[in-house]
């Protein structure tokens, strides 16, 4: 799980919240889909990936996520 944040904040503070994004993402996982936590990396990009434009809100709300990706063994 990959969290993001928009680029308001420091570069460090959106680091920061990009991994407790990540980190809730995954703490829904486990708690109401009972996934096994340890089968769930979370990193964060912070604001150094953005979709779409940081100026104007639209476009900072959509840099504001989480990306899941799935990988098989």
């Amino acid at each position: 799980i990959i969290g993001h944040a928009d680029s308001q904040g420091s570069d460090s503070a959106n680091m920061a919240l990009g991994l407790r994004r990540a980190e809730a993402a995954k703490a829904f996982l486990v708690t109401r889909h009972q996934i096994d936590g340890s089968r769930i990396a979370v990193e964060t990009r912070g604001s150094s990936e953005p979709v779409a434009s940081n100026d104007n809100e639209a476009g900072r709300e959509q840099n504001r996520r989480v990306v899941i990706v799935v990988t098989l063994p």
